[in-house]
């Protein structure tokens, strides 16, 4: 019988200074906690052709990339946009801007590079009835609000399911389902 309190008072006490041990070592801080450090931030995407921002990965695995606002005002400016993106809540693929002659710009990221575009009609949803076409040399993104859309009731600054259609013509075609919606005082 002694032999079994001796154990059972030798498993306590083992418990007890694994713990302390455990908890001592809760007093410091992890590696880098409590350093000021600002968070890094990507340098801002430079402006090239199509040309330049398809020398680097591979045609297959081009996809649009999303863009921030200050990516998108450093091409196109401030003023009326109209975006396109993969989902509600998520940062535009394509932003473009009505110029003042009623053609309009745009801009995408290939490969964290931005490309603009060029567009003969405005990008608002008055001309939604036709597809937006925006194009630069060998490419081309088309835009198409969803079958289901009223188009005859369309109100600036709503969303809409729209398609979109990225075209290179080294052999690359692909389609997305996302977002479209305007913003401005030409919407």
């Amino acid at each position: 019988m002694p032999h079994f309190q001796n154990t059972a008072l030798r498993l306590p006490a083992a418990s007890l200074l694994a713990t302390s041990l455990l908890l001592s070592a809760c007093g410091d801080p992890a590696p880098g906690e409590g350093v000021e450090q600002r968070p890094m931030h990507e340098p801002m995407p430079e402006i090239v052709s199509l040309d330049q921002a398809l020398q680097t990965p591979v045609i297959p695995t081009v996809d649009l990339g999303t863009m921030h606002a200050a990516e998108i005002e450093k091409t196109l400016g401030a003023g009326p946009l109209c975006f396109f993106a993969y989902t509600a809540g998520s940062p535009p693929v394509l932003a473009v801007q009505n110029a003042e002659n009623g053609t309009g710009r745009g801009v995408i990221k290939v490969h964290g590079k931005l490309v603009e575009l060029q567009q003969d009609a405005a990008p608002d949803y008055h001309g939604m009835g036709e597809p937006i076409v925006l194009e630069a040399g060998g490419a081309q993104v088309k835009v198409t609000l969803a079958p289901e859309t009223d188009i005859d009731g369309l109100d600036p600054g709503r969303e809409y399911a729209a398609d979109a259609i990225f075209t290179l013509e080294q052999g690359l075609k692909v389609g997305y389902r996302g977002w479209y919606r305007c913003r401005g005082s030409s919407s």
